[in-house]
This record gives structure tokens, sequence and C-alpha cells, in this order.
């Protein structure tokens, strides 16, 4: 069986409650899956998963820069091979966000990227959430849906 991990960063508690639900659609999926705050990993645990999901607020049109230096840390281990998805959290009327970062992360490591990455939505100025009534729901299934990807 395939072992998956999400990794996040969170301010308020809104990418950790988005962290959360996608690894509950993980299991929900068949995969065993881990869900881990970037302080309470270390670029080694990260090896030791097939699947790596990382996620971050949007700070700045960005990811935060705790989370840059918890990626940064990743090119000390061996990811190559492994397959990853992104996601983080942003305002409902943001263009950009972290998921670029996130992804030229992923491809520089050189793994693979399972899916597009998923935006979770909060009200517009509403930096502290919650989350938009639905996206936790949209969280779950893209864990199914990458789930179901890695076992075809």
């Amino acid at each position: 069986m395939s072992r998956a991990i999400v990794v996040y960063s969170t301010r308020f508690g809104n990418t950790e409650k988005a962290a959360k639900a996608i690894c509950e659609g993980l299991k929900e999926g068949g995969l065993d899956c881990d869900c881990k705050s970037i302080k309470e990993v270390a670029p080694s645990d990260v090896e030791r998963y097939d699947i790596i999901l990382f996620g971050a607020p949007t700070h700045a049109d960005n990811i935060p820069e705790e989370m840059g230096r918890f990626m940064e840390s990743l090119k000390q281990v061996k990811l190559m091979g492994k397959m990853g998805a992104a996601f983080d959290t942003r305002y409902e009327d943001a263009e950009i966000g972290g998921l670029s970062a996130l992804e030229d992360y992923i491809k520089k490591f050189g793994m693979g990227l399972l899916s597009p990455s998923l935006p979770v939505l909060l009200p517009a100025g509403a930096y502290r959430g919650p989350l938009r009534k639905n996206d936790l729901a949209k969280c779950k299934e893209f864990g199914k849906l990458i789930a179901q990807k890695v076992q075809v």
C-alpha cells in the first residue's frame, strides 16, 4: 500500500483544516496517510512516503517564509520519483496564490505532479477564515481523487 503524507504550514488554522480534510479523503480512497505541520516533521521523515502533498497559506502571492525554508530543507533528501500535489489557502478573489511556488518545488525535487493544484478559498478579506462553505468537502474529494489516481 502506498503511504501518503500531507505536510502543511498554517497561520490561523485554515490550511490545517484543509490538510486534515485532504488526508481524510486519501484514507477513504484507500491510502495510509499522515497529516503533519512543518513544525512536526523533519525532512528525513518526508522521504519515507511515496506520495507527498504540500499545503500553505498564500502570503503576498507566494508561500510564507517558513514554508519556503522547509521546502528548501527538502533538497537534502531524495524525493525523485515520488508523487506530489499542492494546495493553498487564499482569498476567493485572489488570482495568484502559493500554488505555483509549491509546484515548482515538486518539479525541482524530480517528483511527478499527481493532479492540478487545489486552491482552497476564504471569503475576500477574511484572513482568519472561515473557509468558504463547501471548500472542506472539495478538499476531501481532492484527496479521494488522488488516491484513485495512484491505485490505478
